[in-house]
């Protein structure tokens, strides 16, 4: 069978090992999805790493890596939506399957540091300064800097080296917008004429379009497209809680700017959580009727369970699968991802975990001076 057959009827194989840098914490991997961080001091250091070599063996035999695990245990809903699925097929569209061995990075994720002026309950010290110097001041000994520079101040220009082969750029954080890092190499790709050939995409937190009177707008154009997401977890004072910084009429304001400047195609990301999960069909319904925004939901990792959603109760999970149910979906994956998260919340019990969930929240409230209760009073019957 030729390499082609045999990697198209494979059903583990992903391009990103060849094609996709995930830079994270002083780390790399192929993708952002990725179970395993692989510790390196540069880009270099990766191409050759150890575990990246037998990875692309065991993919290429059709033998299955722990790495990645997310897509193997996706759930029986949406299959097809995988990231392993839609990386294949954007590869697909433009090469035939053997081309991967000749194709260089394409895909670069990047997190540049954890600056950020926000303290959501979802995050760590690790992806915001904030949260870091809150966690310091209460008397917690960090093992790291408050602002943190993932991979050193030579991170930017190891991105620039591999600039003309990319196709696709992604600034996470911290948030992005924030960083004079992102600023730079955008005006790098603008100045040395590659920003046409290139897709920008990055995730934000909604607060702020400009960094030293520069609105992040004014760069769109330069680019072959925009991709932002912004993270939205909740409406109106829900939203100033649980994402500690927002400020809720700014980012309504800006998300509104960003879609009028029909420059980028805008998305938002909802994290569902046990805390926030009767806070979802209003936001989505919301976001649906002003906007025509079909948010993305996803869910914490499961090194985050004490938010799981599948800490909910069994009855509270009932209404939630009700509610998740009746809203409206624009295409198949939007109704997959919808159904998956129903499936993911029944899938386990975690209601044991409830105490300690909360136990963090109040200590959070103490420090912020705010109330849980006083915010979801659905979740009143806890007291």
């Amino acid at each position: 069978m030729s390499v082609t057959n045999s990697l198209m009827e494979n059903k583990v194989w992903c391009p990103l090992p060849w094609t996709g840098l995930f830079i994270d914490e002083n780390s790399i991997s192929p993708c952002t999805y990725a179970r395993q961080r692989l510790s390196c001091s540069s880009i270099e250091d990766y191409r050759s790493h150890p575990f990246l070599v037998k990875l692309k063996q065991d993919l290429t035999e059709g033998t299955a890596n722990t790495i990645c695990e997310y897509c193997d245990n996706f759930g029986s809903t949406g299959q097809e939506f995988t990231p392993r699925v839609m990386a294949r097929n954007a590869f697909l569209k433009e090469r035939d399957v053997a081309d991967i061995y000749s194709t260089d990075f394409e895909v670069c994720e990047v997190r540049f540091s954890n600056v950020c002026n926000f303290k959501c309950r979802t995050c760590s010290p690790m992806s915001s300064s904030l949260i870091a110097a809150e966690e310091r001041n209460a008397g917690k000994e960090l093992r790291h800097p408050i602002v943190i520079e993932y991979m050193g101040p030579t991170l930017v220009d190891q991105v620039k080296q591999i600039a003309g082969g990319l196709k696709v750029l992604k600034f996470s954080g911290g948030e992005p917008i924030m960083m004079p890092q992102v600023w730079e190499l955008l005006h790098y790709l603008i100045t040395t004429g590659k920003s046409p050939d290139i897709d920008i995409w990055y995730d934000t937190n909604g607060s702020n379009l400009t960094f030293k009177n520069t609105s992040i707008i004014d760069l769109w154009s330069k680019f072959r497209s925009v991709n932002v997401t912004v993270s939205l977890d909740a409406l109106g004072s829900v939203a100033e809680y649980w994402r500690n910084g927002t400020i809720w009429d700014k980012v309504n304001s800006n998300l509104r700017a960003m879609i009028n400047s029909g420059l980028a195609n805008v998305r938002v990301n909802t994290v569902a959580t046990w805390v926030t999960a009767f806070q979802i069909a209003p936001l989505y319904q919301h976001l649906v009727t002003e906007y025509g925004i079909y948010p993305q939901l996803s869910r914490v990792d499961s090194y985050k369970n004490l938010l799981s959603i599948q800490v909910l109760s069994q009855m509270k999970k009932d209404m939630i699968s009700n509610e998740l149910r009746l809203l409206p979906a624009d295409d198949p994956i939007q109704q997959a991802m919808i159904e998956n998260l129903i499936e993911h919340m029944n899938a386990k019990d975690l209601s044991h975990l409830t105490a300690d969930s909360l136990a963090e929240q109040f200590k959070l409230d103490a420090r912020r001076g705010e109330s849980f209760f006083d915010i979801f009073p659905e979740h009143k019957d806890l007291q």
